[in-house]
């Protein structure tokens, strides 16, 4: 939020004077978000066994592009802590590049992996490549983002996961559709189907929604 300052009246016997200066700009921004979920669902799979999580993140950004990130959630066992960190640049005057890195960390265990991503956007268009490094599999999605209103909009994403090097049968799909719908600047809600390829529990067909609060 900018901030103003007004220097108020400096009055002389024959002079009056007001004088008014904007504070500049920061280059820095932080902000905080808190959402409540129905599922939470990451590539096409449940990691909540089905069951509502409770979410939060607080992020920092540049005006250089530089951003970073932690992101914590409630999942099926004790909770998961996500640190981000990445670089946003315009590559055109139409086609943006973002590169960054996500370490997961799971409060249940001392495991946690690591993953890097690529992307680029042209317009409604993201396509991304992800790669991590400790379970050696690849992850390539496509979303295609468009505004139906001033306040509703929708997200149609794909994906396709794999191990590295791997083709066929080793790798499988996952797609869904999302809505959101921002009320105003502190809350947006949205509803949203997902589907993945793999016969597994918590794989399946799903609908969730949400809201989310940005402060």
């Amino acid at each position: 939020m900018k901030k103003h300052i007004l220097i108020g009246a400096i009055v002389a016997a024959t002079l009056s004077a007001t004088s008014a200066f904007a504070a500049e700009p920061s280059d820095h921004s932080i902000s905080a978000t808190g959402t409540g979920v129905s599922n939470y669902i990451f590539r096409g799979v449940s990691l909540s066994e089905d069951k509502a999580v409770a979410q939060g993140s607080v992020d920092y950004s540049h005006t250089s592009g530089l951003y970073a990130s932690v992101f914590g959630t409630t999942n099926a066992s004790d909770g998961e802590v996500d640190y981000i960190a990445g670089y946003t640049f315009g590559a055109t005057d139409d086609i943006t590049i973002d590169v960054g890195v996500v370490h997961y960390t799971y409060l249940d265990d001392t495991n946690s992996n690591t993953e890097y991503h690529i992307s680029a956007s042209y317009d409604a268009f993201t396509i991304g490549y992800h790669h991590d490094d400790d379970f050696n599999t690849n992850y390539v999605e496509g979303l295609y983002t468009r505004d139906l209103t001033d306040k509703l909009s929708t997200t149609v994403r794909v994906g396709l996961n794999g191990s590295h090097g791997s083709h066929g049968a080793d790798s499988q799909y996952d797609y869904g559709i999302q809505f959101d719908y921002q009320f105003n600047n502190t809350f947006n809600v949205f509803a949203a189907f997902t589907n993945h390829e793999a016969d597994v529990e918590y794989a399946d067909a799903t609908f969730f929604a949400g809201i989310t609060a940005a402060f």
